[in-house]
């Protein structure tokens, strides 16, 4: 305690608990990193400008498994490496816990809240994966930015419910979209897809904004879900190739294009 020039904490991997008052005074924090295994309670208002993150081996590198801003953390980059191995992973539910559920209390109570308003990824991360319910309910969140071009998979709800987001910068890396990856986002505008995407899930971004969106399916996508687009803006165009021309609906938004 009372180390006010300690920018950042990662304790070893075999820590199992830390006091509450471990790091009182380090009023200067960025980043507090602990082992999956570690019992430590981080308080958000004692260390507004850190964010606390928990880890797990994954592969050759890491997967956060838990992250949480401080109360003034409002521009995050996710680090790229943690305990002196690649950060590969974002994992089930890692930001959806109580800052987003303390975000939407707050601002229900009419306490302006600016929440974590935009998630980097920056260029030289070796992230390949978003897992299952990462950011899901984060009503705060904004903007994602990915500078990487290593993202392969947005699992199962990671962005559902992210009611505030605007714009998610997907990689043309990415292959796979799951299932309500993006649903209820009804402030999102668009959503750049590449050639060599694989698969989109069922409902990947029902109830998205898409307003005047123009967004063509590749060639490339072998398997889609039913309702990838359902209940978007009536001015929404989304061209799909003659090889989905299963999913065609003559009544819907789809329209084909070669």
């Amino acid at each position: 305690s009372g180390c006010i020039n300690l920018t950042s904490i990662e304790l070893p991997v075999d820590t199992k608990k830390v006091s509450e008052d471990a790091f009182s005074d380090c009023t200067n924090l960025t980043y507090i990193v602990a082992p999956e295994g570690c019992r430590y309670t981080f308080n958000e208002n004692e260390f507004p400008n850190a964010t606390y993150f928990k880890y797990a081996p994954e592969g050759v590198g890491v997967r956060i498994t838990y992250a949480r801003p401080g109360a003034n953390v409002h521009h995050l980059i996710i680090p790229t490496e943690i305990a002196g191995l690649p950060v590969v992973a974002i994992g089930d539910g890692a930001f959806t816990r109580t800052s987003a559920r303390n975000f939407a209390a707050l601002s229900e109570e009419g306490q302006e809240q600016q929440g974590l308003v935009t998630v980097t990824i920056p260029e030289n991360s070796l992230l390949t994966e978003i897992g299952n319910d990462a950011f899901k309910d984060r009503t705060d969140l904004q903007k994602l930015i990915v500078k990487n071009n290593k993202i392969v998979s947005i699992g199962k709800s990671a962005f559902e419910g992210c009611t505030s987001l605007e714009e998610a910068g997907l990689p043309s890396s990415v292959q796979r979209i799951g299932e309500k990856a993006f649903f209820g986002c009804g402030k999102l505008k668009n959503v750049p897809i590449y050639e060599g995407l694989l698969s989109i899930g069922t409902e990947a971004f029902a109830n998205c904004g898409f307003n005047r969106a123009f967004v063509i399916i590749p060639s490339t996508v072998t398997e889609m879900g039913t309702s990838v687009f359902g209940h978007i803006a009536a001015n929404a165009l989304i061209a799909i190739p003659n090889t989905l021309a299963k999913y065609y609906d003559e009544n819907s938004s789809y329209r084909k294009h070669r």
